[in-house]
């Protein structure tokens, strides 16, 4: 289960704005009350700066534009970091957010959303007393006029927050006014009495002059009304069960590799019937092909469940049951989600939760991997279960083996590395023969009359719910071999002795003693004096070593003299391959020649 985290949502507006405060630098620290003006050249890169929370009263932060044309987007967060609050769009020319009391010092994330276009951002961060002070002697013709009426015969309750189970801080006396400055989109406007705010229901109260261009207020971060569950007495006096009040957007996060669930409820036509979910994937890479994508699913249960509408915010037309594809990238990283009981539906108290995990998507029903008799080669691919591809079917070939020795045969090492959620539950194998799991190796022996194999690498369907990326490696490799060689030629005539090394696997060292078979006790033929010379191919050569037990510091290439004496032992030779990054495949070829 993924953790979420309440998160405030506004649509937000472009900007271009008149230079008339200091541009401040990268990280530093906005002072309250004092508005400043951050451009966004062509090209602009995130932009982050500082505020200082208020522990004793909301501070709101205001983003002002003169005219639209440059769309943005900005982040807020807490003292720990995390995303509290998304603003984006591209219509508003004028936006505000307010967060409750809070201490430590917060941050503000402002990007272009168009990095061809250039403008700046007018950005103001107030304690929220001096918000209600200046709403009420606002007359620029870029302030947004609405006057709220109290049209409730016994006064109007303002409250704390926008719910009728929120406390109430004071009373608007019937037919009176008070300036509004934010609304919801369930029918709330904050309006602001002797410099304190509150909230009142348009239910009863009339909204006079500009009220639809308010800016969409949302709720504090930490700040939920209410428990997950409640009633609500309706004016009907009949008791019934709603979804409360909370925060008006949440930040929904799964990994890359793994699956999440978010859980809320929603009512209708009493209590919250809107959530908006920003689903965020982490922990994409580079790596990761460009592209991840993702099954959304929405389960449902409670009255009403038939009129629940999910999807995009400006379509949610999914409903409950409904799955979603969605692909995500580490440009493309998170989508916002509208969960929703439209206006009309019948009486509904749904309880949802939206299921997300990535799927394979399908691919061609045989893959071909080509490997070189030296160097090998790989493949990568994803699987998934219940949903996407969890099934591949593999034809390996090595592509250039010969018809004559030593290149026309190599034996394969073949191994399957895996990462993700349910990588226990793969197998792999050749069809009808013995199966492997993650991490196993198995030895295929390729030749010119037969370099084609066939592997399959599955999820079961008893496995659980998966996503898997692996890795197929093929590497050709050197056999195991004798412990130690015995290497003799005639004294006159020399000789070669030739072998294989692999690494990381198969055989990494040879040690060989050298001999000249026929010797004599008399002179001339008691002695020989004998050059020895490796010579290499295949894939890493620069690796191998050889030489004496006490000195295996030649090349490939490189010779040596080796005086050989009747009576006397024979020679050792060790040839080795080093540790390296890479893998390797060498055959090689020792002559011994006779010096005259």
């Amino acid at each position: 289960m993924s953790q979420t985290t309440s998160l405030m949502w506004m649509p937000v507006c472009a900007f271009i704005i008149l230079l008339s405060a200091c541009q401040p630098t990268e990280n530093s620290l906005i002072p309250t009350g004092v508005p400043v003006t951050v451009n966004m050249p062509p090209g602009a890169t995130r932009r982050v700066y500082s505020f200082n929370a208020n522990p004793a009263n909301p501070t709101t932060l205001l983003f002002e534009s003169s005219m639209p044309g440059t769309p943005f987007t900005a982040e807020i967060l807490d003292n720990a970091g995390q995303v509290v609050a998304v603003l984006s769009g591209g219509s508003m020319q004028r936006a505000s957010l307010t967060l409750g009391p809070a201490s430590g010092v917060y941050q503000v994330a402002l990007s272009s959303t168009n990095p061809d276009a250039q403008g700046s951002v007018r950005l103001s961060i107030v304690d929220e007393p001096q918000v209600a002070a200046s709403t009420s002697v606002q007359t620029t013709s870029s302030t947004v006029q609405c006057t709220i009426t109290a049209t409730h015969p016994g006064g109007v309750n303002m409250r704390v927050q926008p719910s009728l189970s929120a406390a109430i801080i004071a009373v608007m006396p019937p037919d009176s006014s008070l300036p509004a400055d934010a609304r919801t989109s369930n029918g709330w406007y904050r309006v602001y009495s002797t410099g304190q705010g509150g909230w009142v229901s348009s239910d009863v109260v009339s909204a006079g002059g500009m009220c639809a261009d308010l800016p969409l207020q949302i709720i504090p971060s930490g700040e939920r009304i209410a428990a997950t569950s409640g009633q609500f007495v309706s004016a009907l006096g009949v008791s019934t069960n709603y979804a409360p009040y909370d925060a008006a957007s949440y930040y929904f996060e799964v990994t890359g590799n793994g699956v999440g669930d978010f859980s809320e409820s929603v009512s209708f036509p009493d209590g919250d019937g809107t959530d908006r979910v920003l689903l965020a994937i982490s922990g994409l890479t580079p790596g990761d092909a460009g592209a991840r994508p993702f099954a959304i699913t929405m389960v449902c249960d409670g009255a009403g469940a038939e009129n629940l509408r999910w999807g995009a915010p400006d379509n949610p037309a999914l409903g409950c049951g409904d799955t979603a594809g969605i692909t995500f990238s580490l440009t493309y990283d998170r989508q916002p989600l509208l969960v929703a009981l439209p206006i009309g539906a019948t009486q509904s108290n749904v309880d949802y939760t939206l299921h997300a995990a990535p799927i394979a998507p399908e691919d061609a029903p045989v893959m071909g991997m080509g490997i070189d008799l030296n160097g090998g080669g790989q493949l990568g691919d994803m699987l998934s279960y219940p949903g996407g591809d969890h099934s591949d079917t593999i034809q390996i070939g090595m592509v250039n083996l010969t018809d004559q020795a030593p290149n026309n045969y190599r034996d394969v090492l073949v191994m399957l590395e895996c990462s993700g959620t349910g990588a226990e539950f793969v197998r792999w194998g050749t069809p009808g023969g013995s199966s492997y799991p993650c991490g196993g190796a198995m030895t295929l022996p390729m030749s010119n009359v037969d370099n084609i194999k066939t592997l399959m690498v599955m999820l079961p369907d008893n496995s659980s719910e998966s996503y898997i990326s692996y890795t197929l490696r093929a590497l050709p490799i050197a056999l195991p071999d004798t412990e130690g060689f015995s290497f003799g030629f005639d004294r006159d005539s020399g000789g070669l002795f030739n072998e294989t090394l692999s690494f990381p696997f198969g055989d990494m060292s040879d040690t060989l003693v050298v001999n000249v078979n026929n010797l004599t006790d008399s002179p001339p033929n008691n002695y020989r004096n004998v050059q020895l010379t490796l010579v290499c191919d295949g894939s890493g050569i620069e690796n191998l070593r050889w030489g004496t037990p006490g000195d295996t510091t030649r090349l490939c290439n490189m010779s040596m003299e080796v005086p050989f004496l009747q009576g006397l032992a024979g020679q050792p030779i060790v040839v080795t391959l080093a540790d390296a990054s890479t893998a390797a495949y060498v055959r090689y070829t020792l002559y011994a020649i006779p010096i005259p």
